[in-house]
């Protein structure tokens, strides 16, 4: 069975790389993007079990901008997605809704790995 792939989107590289570090060994596979433009690069050939999406990002695409047009395409509707944000508000914005989670900056890696099995597990069925 292959490994879950979890799609890492985030500009800061020492938080990027932290919580890829993690993801690898908690028997999933991380996969990178710095900006919202690398996002859509690896979506458009990459189907991810989950996305932990930073909602600031440099470049003019924003992590709001991903989550509402990952919404609307077919194949994207069901795939778990994590807000990581450092700003509180964010979660009472009613865009926010269509994410599964948000979490604030810095969440407690092993936290995220529990949340993250528990929405791919949900939504595979088990």
């Amino acid at each position: 069975m292959a490994k879950p792939s979890i799609l890492i989107v985030e500009d800061h590289p020492n938080m990027r790389e932290a919580l890829a570090g993690i993801i690898n060994k908690h028997d999933m596979v991380a996969l990178e993007a710095e900006d919202g433009l690398g996002a859509i690069r690896i979506l458009r050939d990459v189907m991810p079990d989950a996305v932990i999406l930073d909602v600031e990002l440099p470049g003019g695409i924003n992590g709001m901008d991903i989550l509402q047009a990952m919404r609307k395409k077919k194949r994207f509707q069901d795939t778990p997605i994590i807000l990581h944000t450092s700003q509180p508000a964010i979660a009472n914005m009613p865009e926010s809704n269509a994410a599964d989670l948000v979490i604030l900056k810095p969440a407690d890696p092993y936290e995220l790995i529990v949340m993250l099995k528990r929405l791919i597990n949900a939504r595979k069925g088990k």
